[in-house]
């Protein structure tokens, strides 16, 4: 299993995500998210520091920070790919990515075999309790709203 690293951590947390003025600190969890499903995919453990620096060099955000889903491939090769959020997608899914309510904006975790899930903003896996998980000592809801890569 890849190292759960925290977008927090001071060695990345102020890189920023192309130019849109937003950090690895606050908006990129869903980043940190990816990248470890594609960690886990390749059976590698990169650092967010190293996968942000990829992705801001070949525009995998958006000027607002978005997050550029064909660059999954880009980065694995073409051995792994977005597929989408729907049906077709999740029948087809190797990885998933599921939303959580938190705060003003909602937060990507990576899903995990059983009900394990990963989460950047903690840096660690923690596990689904009746549809939440416990984030700064709270629970948070997961949302219906869901990201594959097979």
């Amino acid at each position: 299993m890849p190292t759960p690293y925290t977008q927090r951590d001071p060695k990345w947390k102020d890189k920023p995500l192309d130019s849109s003025g937003l950090t690895v600190d606050l908006f990129g969890c869903l980043a940190l998210a990816v990248l470890h499903q594609c960690n886990r995919f390749e059976g590698k453990d990169h650092a967010p520091d190293f996968f942000v620096d990829w992705l801001n060099q070949n525009a995998g955000f958006t000027r607002e920070g978005l997050f550029i889903w064909s660059k999954v491939a880009q980065w694995t090769n073409g051995r792994l790919r977005y597929l989408g959020s729907g049906l077709w997608a999740r029948l087809r899914k190797k990885y998933t990515l599921q939303q959580v309510a938190f705060g003003r904006f909602n937060h990507w975790v990576a899903r995990l075999p059983g009900r394990d899930v990963y989460d950047p903003w903690q840096g660690r896996v923690t596990q689904i309790v009746d549809g939440h998980i416990v984030i700064d000592g709270k629970p948070r809801k997961l949302l219906s709203n869901f990201r594959y890569l097979g």
